[in-house]
């Protein structure tokens, strides 16, 4: 495990997420595409968006932290659809997988080992999203009529303040 500046990841990170990278929180790994860094009241930040239908949301919601583990270029494609199509409220990932964490190492959450880029962050700001405030386009788009939700099952979007960012 590498320390890095995060600045020099961002780029890195941010061109992989079309592809996919881990949400990991209390050793459940989520797919994600959609992440940002930045920075946000002069702090390194990783923002996630998270439906709050999703397992990952309760548990963010209780330990307020996660880790973004990206993985290397063209790789855990498998790993990716697998983890964005199950629950861990109902699946192992982890075990049925045969994946390892990486311990944390500035006291966020565990990553997945095996990615080459983590970012531990700890949650300093959420908010929800407001489908009536969201182009209609998007909105048709990524929410449609969603039938098992009526509020179309909305994301929370969380705030991460870069604990640690390093390359495995």
């Amino acid at each position: 495990m590498q320390s890095c500046d995060y600045k020099a990841l961002f780029q890195e990170a941010e061109t992989q997420m079309p592809k996919g990278a881990f949400l990991m929180v209390q050793g459940n790994p989520m797919t994600i595409g959609w992440c940002q860094f930045g920075v946000v009241w002069g702090k390194p930040i990783c923002t996630v968006f998270v439906r709050k239908s999703r397992y990952s949301h309760s548990l963010i919601e209780k330990t307020g932290r996660f880790t973004v583990s990206v993985p290397k270029a063209d790789t855990m494609k498998e790993e990716l659809a697998f983890c964005g199509k199950r629950s861990g409220r109902d699946t192992d990932k982890m075990k049925e997988l045969g994946l390892s964490l990486l311990p944390a190492a500035a006291g966020g959450e565990d990553g997945l080992a095996g990615c080459s880029l983590q970012f531990e962050c700890r949650v300093v700001f959420k908010t929800e999203s407001e489908l009536e405030h969201m182009d209609a386009d998007y909105r048709r788009r990524y929410y449609g009529d969603n039938q098992a939700t009526p509020d179309g099952d909305p994301h929370t979007v969380y705030f991460g303040e870069i604990l640690a960012a390093y390359r495995e």
